[in-house]
């Protein structure tokens, strides 16, 4: 009789909690997986004692919950747990504070008379601090046609013969040097021709 009464208060907890639990769940496609949990305690529910009076000498009791690790054990898993934490946080977020320097870059740039459209990419170092800055600007004017005969091997980065590129050249690296202290000789400017 106890047996019965036991199986049967555990099925109606079970019960209860799987309707409150269907409530609260919205319809898609997880609802499945929260029954076929909810079926696997009914089970349990139901074998638990079944199996406790047919095999009295056995423990037939199921202790997930207890881990057989020590105190100063789980210190340590908690501790190397908090240090991957941070570890992951910090190379998530300066790879989203890389991206949003460059788009700021990249909208200052813009604002920039003569400048149409500009793209950054930026280096940084492990702690934050920006090591190289790629600039490809791409300017109003067209790109400079040399006269026939001449050819450059390795041309510059920055047309020295253009004053208007000098001058956006200037003003770039103005602006990097007042927003991230970042010296010159560190940014690499590139002009792509206009329309």
């Amino acid at each position: 009789m106890n047996l019965l009464y036991e199986i049967v208060r555990n099925i109606i907890v079970i019960i209860l909690v799987s309707s409150l639990l269907e409530l609260l769940l919205p319809d898609g496609r997880i609802k499945p997986f929260v029954r076929f949990a909810i079926g696997l305690f009914v089970l349990i529910a139901i074998l638990s004692p079944v199996l406790g009076f047919l095999y009295s000498d056995h423990d037939f009791s199921l202790r997930f919950w207890d881990s057989g690790f020590s105190s100063s054990d789980e210190e340590k898993f908690l501790e190397k747990g908090g240090l991957l934490h941070e570890e992951i946080m910090q190379q998530a977020d300066q790879e989203r504070i890389r991206e949003k320097m460059q788009g700021q870059l990249d909208a200052i740039l813009i604002l920039i008379p003569g400048v149409e459209d500009a793209q950054t990419t930026l280096s940084m170092n492990t702690e934050g601090v920006i090591t190289e800055a790629r600039i490809i600007v791409r300017s109003g004017s067209d790109k400079k046609e040399y006269p026939a005969g001449k050819v450059d091997v390795f041309p510059a980065l920055v047309d020295e013969s253009n004053p208007q590129e000098n001058e956006i050249c200037h003003k770039i690296h103005k602006i990097i040097k007042n927003l991230y202290g970042l010296d010159p000789g560190l940014v690499k400017i590139e002009f792509e021709g206009g329309q």
